[in-house]
């Protein structure tokens, strides 16, 4: 459970970052769009393609670090045991309250 947490920590505000670095894209993106005539007018085409590129590899890279990091084989082993002994002790609890009902049922059948 603490590793959870402790990846959470870290990869949380990394997400946090993506949205703002989709919301650069999503302005750099618009910005050449609306502009278009402009950008052509004055050649900067090039300058546009670069600035879109920096952005994109920005974006790229932080969540390729955010995916790796939450879905590393030891993080997948980590859920996994947590899940799995959840469940186990779910199973555990409901099956032994039965256990418990169904004792009572045949013992008063054993008095009558």
């Amino acid at each position: 459970m603490t590793t959870i947490a402790i990846i959470m920590v870290i990869v949380l505000p990394r997400f946090k970052k993506v949205q703002k670095l989709i919301d650069k894209l999503n302005g750099v993106t618009r910005e050449n769009l609306t502009g278009i005539r402009v950008v052509r007018a004055f050649n900067a085409e090039q300058y546009q393609e670069e600035k879109f590129d920096k952005a994109n590899n920005n974006l790229t890279n932080q969540q390729l670090f955010n995916q790796k990091s939450i879905c590393s084989n030891a993080t997948n082993d980590v859920y996994n045991h947590v899940y799995g002994n959840t469940i186990n002790l779910l199973c555990w609890s409901i099956s032994n309250k039965k256990m418990q009902e169904w004792q009572i049922k045949y013992h008063y059948l054993e008095i009558w």
